[in-house]
């Protein structure tokens, strides 16, 4: 989509050329000048030649300060230029809009801190920006939603295929059988509600001896009188015949109780994936991979639980002057659009964001980029730590 020139990139100027004459022929046909600003670009007289043509050819010079310099500090005439600092990934998506809309392109827009730290954070770049890392704010992550009768099975092999272990925490009652652990997440997968078989009465030597036997009749079936006084008003005597009536009934119904409870064994089911905050791209790999494998296309929703020293900026009317000009919008109702798809909700009430996509469907948990909005979100001071954890550090 793009030509890239740089005037020190021996691909844009060939060896053996006059180089001040590609320069120039290079700054004559382009449509966007991207100036970024180092210490030692500062130091270059070609840095302000450059970009003074360029402000004449476009009537706009696009300046980014890179960690190490900040916009505040510019020098003139540079500082006489609306200019932006490239301290973050938010900054970075903001720079790669800005070309979308030159060009009329279609690049992704989102940039985690992850890849944001790889590139730009390196020690000869000297005071940077570094906001908390995501388990420092963030406590746990909830993500919901449906998924098949063998979610459980299709987890565990997941995860081996990952090259993750998988492992089972003794539990009484359903959870025992219907969650897994594994490298950060934990899945728990909700039984079907199934009706209980009934009991057949048991005829033993003795009742087919007698022929006969006291009972017991309860609307789902009979079962043996136990000498007890206080029951033996409601006891009745049934024959063998009788007996074993009852019990070709009972055989019946059982088996259509299973064949209902085969049709709910095999529908979808909710399921409830619980993420740590340390290292979350590992997770976030696993749940991706587990909705591949089962083919869902059923609606997620995730859950942030903060930690209870995060703040909450509570004024919409600050909120709305925080995010102006950035990847996040609000919206009528009072809740953010975030990565255009995710409609996320603050709640100072309970420290927990929750968000959910605007369609009703997401394929991808990576798509709510979880990092990157929490990074943002402090970017932008909606949320904050005490100035002891959110201060600077050099690097």
């Amino acid at each position: 989509m793009i030509e890239f020139f740089l005037s020190s990139d021996d691909d844009s100027i060939a060896h053996g050329t006059i180089w001040p004459a590609e320069v120039r022929a290079a700054l004559d046909r382009m449509s966007l000048m991207l100036i970024f600003v180092s210490s030692e670009a500062l130091k270059s007289g070609w840095t302000y030649f450059e970009a003074g043509y360029g402000l004449h050819k476009l009537r706009t010079a696009k300046i980014y300060c890179l960690p190490g310099t900040d916009k505040a500090a510019l020098p003139s005439p540079f500082n006489i230029l609306q200019n932006r600092n490239l301290h973050s990934a938010r900054e970075v998506a903001l720079l790669m809009r800005q070309v979308n809309e030159v060009f009329g392109g279609k690049m992704d827009e989102s940039v985690s801190k992850e890849a944001f730290d790889r590139v730009f954070k390196r020690p000869a770049l000297g005071q940077v920006e570094s906001g908390p890392p995501f388990e420092e704010v963030v406590e746990s992550v909830t993500l919901e939603t449906v998924g098949p009768h063998d979610s459980i099975e299709i987890f565990s092999r997941v995860c081996r295929d990952l090259s993750f272990p998988v492992s089972v925490v003794e539990r009484r009652g359903w959870r025992a059988a219907g969650e897994r652990y594994s490298t950060g997440v934990r899945i728990a997968v909700e039984p079907p509600d199934q009706e209980e078989l009934l009991s057949e009465f048991e005829i033993t030597d003795d009742v087919r001896k007698a022929g006969r036997a006291r009972v017991l009749e309860y609307s789902n079936g009979w079962s043996p009188f136990r000498e007890r006084v206080d029951l033996l008003s409601e006891s009745t005597i049934r024959t063998l015949r009788q007996i074993e009536a009852q019990n070709t009934r009972i055989r019946k119904t059982n088996a259509r109780i299973e064949r209902e409870n085969a049709k709910l064994r095999a529908e979808p089911r909710p399921c409830e994936f619980t993420i740590s905050p340390i290292n979350v791209t590992v997770p976030i790999t696993i749940i991706d991979k587990w909705i591949a494998e089962a083919n869902s296309s059923e609606p997620i929703s995730v859950e942030m639980k903060l930690r209870s020293e995060v703040i909450f900026e509570r004024q919409i009317e600050a909120i709305s002057a925080k995010i102006h000009g950035s990847h996040v919008a609000l919206r009528e109702d009072g809740t953010l659009l975030w990565a255009e798809l995710i409609v996320s909700t603050l709640s100072a009430e309970d420290g927990r964001i929750r968000l959910n996509a605007t369609d009703g469907k997401a394929t991808r948990l990576a798509s709510f980029r979880l990092p990157e909005l929490m990074s943002t979100l402090i970017e932008l001071n909606i949320l904050s730590l005490p100035p002891q954890r959110g201060s600077k550090r050099r690097r």
